[in-house]
């Protein structure tokens, strides 16, 4: 099913969920084709739901079609594509590579990043990518949360920083939780940042307790295989049980 999202003149949106037909591809390339007839500067968000199954001859339609528009790429200024679906975040990024210029920005987003995409192509941030780690505000000065929402990317480190660089010595906060909502996983420049690395051992060596709240299984997996390397405590509880998290850590205290 194609949706066409009501926007400024100046903006293509639409978002496909569950099947795809012909007749749906020429509408959305009728629309995109109706919007170049202006001769300005254009700007596409392009949503692409996990349920999504496409026909095949709206697959043929589409390859049919593509070339009406590649001739006027030079209009587009920014095209945002938010999708989970693995074999569309790869098409999309190597549409990047082969048409990219420099005076256009194409982004692939995950689509717990949905709402930011949207905002950034009408304009309304010029930061390609929101923050996904925020720090959580707690009733007890002794525990510190954070929120990790999406996926962690290099701007994401001055925050990660700041959450560490509370735990410089055995005075409080002594407890650390992670609340892990919609995670997509880490960039993998994030694995070799020294300043990162060296922020993580200083805070393990002044933790009690350290409690993680939804995260995915593999995480799950790494933490109580790594557990009994730690000096700390460290418990998983799923994302519901986040106030039995919160009581846990509250407990050290007293113990």
């Amino acid at each position: 099913m194609l949706k066409i999202i009501p926007v400024q003149d100046d903006v293509i949106a639409m978002s496909f969920e569950g099947r795809i037909t012909a007749e749906e591809v020429d509408q959305s390339y009728d629309l995109i084709e109706e919007k170049l007839k202006s001769g300005e500067q254009i700007s596409a968000y392009f949503e692409l739901r996990d349920e999504l199954k496409v026909e095949t001859d709206a697959i043929k339609r589409d390859l049919t079609r593509a070339h009406e528009i590649l001739g006027k790429l030079k209009q587009f200024e920014r095209v945002a594509f938010v999708s989970n679906v693995s074999w569309i975040r790869g098409i999309a990024k190597l549409e990047d590579l082969l048409f990219g210029r420099d005076d256009l920005e194409m982004q692939v987003y995950d689509e717990s990043e949905a709402d930011h995409a949207f905002a950034w192509v009408k304009g309304e941030t010029q930061d390609r990518h929101g923050l996904s780690l925020q720090e959580l505000k707690t009733d007890d000065p002794n525990v510190v949360a954070f929120e990790l929402c999406g996926k962690m990317r290099k701007d994401d480190l001055d925050v990660a920083r700041q959450i560490m660089s509370k735990f410089v010595d055995d005075n409080p906060p002594r407890c650390l939780m992670a609340k892990f909502t919609k995670f997509q996983g880490f960039e993998m420049a994030l694995m070799a940042d020294r300043e990162m690395i060296k922020a993580k051992r200083q805070a393990m060596d002044h933790l009690d307790r350290y409690a993680m709240v939804g995260a995915p299984d593999w995480i799950e997996n790494i933490a109580e295989t790594l557990s009994g390397l730690f000096r700390f405590e460290m418990r998983t509880f799923d994302l519901d049980e986040e106030d039995e998290a919160m009581d846990w850590l509250k407990e050290s205290v007293t113990a």
